[in-house]
């Protein structure tokens, strides 16, 4: 954080977490909190075994084949992470005395070196950890979901320490942002993968348990809420990176 003219913190260039993110957070917890109260209470879905893995199946494959999709294309959604917002309603003073550069992209990412534990290099290209996560996540988790939903191969599913997984999974990809930041790109890609995995852990779970239509639709429509509000998360995150940054004017101020 870059301190003011006397020496403080200017209190006006730190991000703060919008009532939204917040209610968005506390949404995807509740949500997660009741899936056994839900699996557990639900009768059999009045879709036979036949059908109804196949229609359950089609609908996660096609969020997980949107994701990857967009985790190979990220540059086409960076926008929505508004690089440089927050500290462009910071101080006009305080902001005028900051130094300009011209920043390139690298992993989508500023150049900066803020978000160096965002990016990982190969050669001489470089790769968002998160965006290579939630696509290896989804990769693994098309995988799982043909086994188990199209070529109907019985995994056991509904044991404790499959929820478990899975609930840790999630909550740790929803609380990434707290709890790892630990500056190292490979934890986040790793954390990512484990959270988009952790989905079909617990879609898998939930049918095994259930075999109910309407819960597993239910945990589709929670994984994109999910997806969503991880999303949100990450803004903040650069937003609050960005308020400390040293650099008045980057290409992504204008974003």
């Amino acid at each position: 954080m870059r301190p003011s003219d006397n020496g403080a913190t200017d209190p006006n260039l730190k991000a703060k977490p919008s009532f939204v993110i917040v209610s968005l957070l506390g949404l995807s917890f509740f949500g997660l909190a009741i899936i056994p109260l839900l699996s557990s209470s639900a009768s059999t879905s009045e879709y036979g075994m036949t059908s109804r893995k196949p229609i359950v199946g089609g609908a996660f494959a096609a969020v997980l084949v949107f994701g990857i999709l967009a985790g190979i294309y990220p540059s086409k959604c960076s926008g929505v992470f508004h690089f440089g917002k927050a500290r462009q309603e910071g101080s006009p003073q305080a902001v005028s005395q900051l130094p300009e550069e011209d920043l390139r992209l690298q992993g989508h990412h500023p150049d900066c070196g803020s978000f160096n534990a965002h990016i990982f290099r190969i050669g001489t290209r470089f790769y968002c950890a998160g965006c290579v996560g939630l696509i290896l996540g989804a990769v693994l988790s098309l995988t799982g979901a043909l086994v188990y939903f199209f070529a109907q191969i019985s995994i056991a599913g509904g044991s404790p320490l499959i929820f478990w997984t899975g609930i840790a999974g999630v909550c740790c990809g929803l609380l990434q942002y707290h709890l790892f930041d630990f500056g190292k790109s490979s934890i986040h890609m790793l954390v990512n993968t484990l959270f988009v995995f952790s989905v079909f852990i617990l879609l898998l779970w939930a049918d095994s348990v259930s075999h109910n239509f309407a819960i597993d639709i239910y945990l589709i429509a929670l994984s994109i809420f999910w997806l969503y509000t991880r999303i949100l998360l990450s803004r903040f995150d650069h937003e609050e990176t960005c308020s400390s940054c040293d650099v008045r004017t980057c290409t992504f101020l204008t974003r």
